[in-house]
Order: C-alpha cells, then structure tokens, then sequence
C-alpha cells in the first residue's frame, strides 16, 4: 500500500500493517494533526516525508516504523514497546525527538543518524548503528546505552554515549562515555563486559554495592588494560557488609593507576592489584560477648 497524498490526522490515528513480515505500507505524503500510533503491525509502516503532526508516536505490540528523513516521526516522544523504529536513510539525518520505552533502534541507512534528545534509553542493539552515527547527549540524560544481557558489537566503529548501564558485553570499538559507566544501573548491582574496547580519557566508573553484592567491570582483551583512562567513584554503599569486594578485573591485567577515585566516607577505599581493583571496607572489630 503506497498513500501519496497528505494525511490529517484530526484527533490521533492507529495505523495497522497487515501481512508477512516483508508488507509495506508507505506514507509519502505529509502527515500533520495529532498523535500516531502503530497497533500490532506485522509488517512495516513506512513514513517517507519530513512531517508536521504535533502528538508523538507510539509504535507498540511487536510493530515495526520505519523513518526515510529526521523529521519524519513530526514532533514528540517517539514511545517503544516491544518494538522496532528503524532509519533507512540516505543522507545524514539529526533526529531531535525523545526517545522512550522498550524496543530496538536500527540505523540500516547509508547515512549516519545523530540524536540530540536530552532522553534516549534503551537503543538496542547498537551492533546496529552506521559508522558515523553518534549520541551526543548531556550528562544529565542520564543511561543512554542501557543491557539487558545483550552483545554488543560496534563493528569498529566510534560512539559518543552519555552513559553505559545495566548487564551485558560490549566489544570492538572506541566509546567516549561523557557521564559515566554504570554497571547494572542505578539502584542495582551488576556486570558490564568490555572487549576490544578503546576509551577516551577520563571514563567514570561508577560502582555500587549492597549488602555482600557489589558491581563489576571485566576488561577481556588479552593485552594490558591502561587504568589511567579511567576514574573510579563508590557511590551507594549501603547497608554494604563486606570487608571487600573485586569490582574491576582484567584478563591482560592492569597497566598503570586510577586518574582518580572516590569514595563517600573514610572507611572505603580503592586498591589497585596486578589484575584487579578492590574496593575496601572497614567493618570494624566485631565483639561476640556470651
């Protein structure tokens, strides 16, 4: 289905792509009014024009949106669930809408895509993006690039993210993190792989630890590892009951010392070992009278 004309949206409109996987439906004209939403669409809907509806998008329940230019999903949050937004761009595109929800991100485009939202969670899987493409974010937008157990692979390729959280790998590229890399996420303890990975200068780390859990980054590369790029901060630790707690290891081991770490009280401490980074903790002497 191929619509060329203009398309008024008067309140908001659910559009449904019936068919196998490989059905298009195509919109070519300019679509201004109110809200979009993509209900249970098996095939794609595809948006061909920069647009002016005013209401956002919601593409939910295993739909698929495709967007040829950066004004094609009009102005407002761009809502994910369980769904895919995909840019099939040939120029280079900058996308200003919000992003939100759960679903995938793919840049299958010849161009690159850079988002300039101050909130862009969850684009998975960024194995997906065109060399080029960038998230250029403030700090204050808190996890741009957040795992769910995924593997990520960049394909060699150079991304500036504000800030890595959750479970998972990343591996094969360089990254420039401009707030921090928070394995497991705010709130929550876990693990964040990295192989194959070159970071720019500077990168925080931020671990967390409750209870006899802490977090940790696992550097997989075969050479040495150069701390030096990297700075280290304890935050959260409560009620945490461990003297001490492995929360950096690397495979090659380490090279070289933190640029700089802290942590909230004088009874936590950092210790860098040949191919480890602890954190320390003094519980005190614990006294058992009968």
């Amino acid at each position: 289905m191929r619509l060329t004309g203009p398309v008024e949206i008067v309140r908001s409109a659910r559009v449904t792509a019936r068919g196998d996987a490989a059905y298009e439906g195509v919109i070519e004209g300019v679509v201004s009014g109110g809200r979009l939403e993509l209900m249970r669409s098996t095939g794609r809907v595809v948006l061909a024009n920069d647009n002016s509806y005013t209401g956002g998008t919601e593409v939910v329940c295993g739909s698929t949106l495709v967007l040829k230019r950066g004004g094609s999903a009009g102005t407002g949050e761009v809502h994910l669930d369980a769904s895919a937004l995909v840019f099939e761009n040939s120029e280079p595109v900058v996308f200003t809408n919000d992003l939100s929800g759960i679903g995938e991100v793919r840049l299958a485009g010849t161009a690159p895509v850079t988002f300039t939202s101050a909130t862009v969670t969850n684009l998975l899987p960024l194995a997906t993006l065109r060399p080029g493409s960038s998230f250029d974010l403030p700090s204050a937008a808190g996890s741009v690039l957040v795992l769910d157990g995924e593997d990520v692979d960049l394909a060699g390729a150079s991304y500036t993210v504000a800030s890595i959280a959750g479970m998972g790998s990343v591996s094969n590229g360089s990254l420039t993190v401009t707030d921090a890399i928070r394995p497991g996420g705010a709130g929550a303890i876990g693990t964040l792989r990295f192989s194959g990975v070159e970071f720019a200068s500077g990168t925080r780390i931020e671990i967390e630890a409750l209870g006899y859990a802490a977090d940790k980054v696992v550097f997989e590369d075969d050479a040495a590892t150069d701390l030096s790029a990297f700075s280290a901060a304890a935050i959260r630790l409560g009620p945490y009951k461990a003297s001490s707690a492995e929360v950096m290891s690397a495979r090659g081991g380490f090279e070289g010392d933190l640029a700089e770490t802290s942590v909230p009280s004088g009874s936590y401490a950092f210790e860098t070992r040949a191919s480890s980074v602890w954190l320390l903790h003094d519980v005190g002497m614990v006294i058992l009278v009968k």
